[in-house]
């Protein structure tokens, strides 16, 4: 395990302190938050929005929409494509 160290302003931390905060955890959840796959997070109010206008798209039969085997050889398709295009990639 290695150590970090912080500079916090006095007033601040004693925000931190008082308030009963996991400080451990809650750094801990900030660092996989930096380290997460380069998609920007979206508040719960967006994610919310995003279900509602799918579920009415799907209701109102607005889109295309696959059955099993037919989503089965678009994934095999993709999966193909996205293998192809990384075979080089050095990340």
């Amino acid at each position: 395990m290695h150590t970090i160290h912080l500079h916090v302003q006095d007033t601040i931390y004693d925000k931190i302190i008082n308030s009963g905060i996991d400080i451990q955890g809650r750094f801990d959840e900030f660092i996989l938050d930096l380290m997460d796959e380069g998609y920007p997070t979206i508040p719960k109010s967006e994610a919310i929005r995003r279900v509602a206008d799918g579920m009415e798209r799907y209701q109102n039969h607005l889109g295309e929409y696959l059955d099993s085997e037919e989503y089965r050889v678009h994934l095999s398709e993709t999966i193909a494509i996205l293998r192809a295009k990384y075979e080089n990639h050095q990340g």
